[in-house]
């Protein structure tokens, strides 16, 4: 089962209860393109860490980072 991201859960209990106000509809439309922006630079920093080789000392901060944003996710 996949769990959805927070700031999707957030977007849609917005899209819910805020009877179409449009600060909160705005609000969830922006948590949305920002889980969007994410996804794009872990996919990212997945790529880079394929290429990196493990001499290189960037390496480390690398893997940091990318576990960093994965667990915001």
């Amino acid at each position: 089962m996949n769990k959805q991201p927070k700031p999707l859960r957030l977007a849609d209990a917005l899209d819910k209860t805020a009877d179409f106000q449009m600060r909160a509809i705005e609000a969830a439309a922006e948590l949305r393109r920002l889980h969007k922006v994410n996804q794009i630079l872990i996919d990212a920093l997945e790529k880079v860490d394929y290429y990196v080789p493990e001499k290189i000392g960037a390496k480390r901060l690398l893997k940091y980072a990318l576990a960093k944003a994965k667990e915001q996710a």
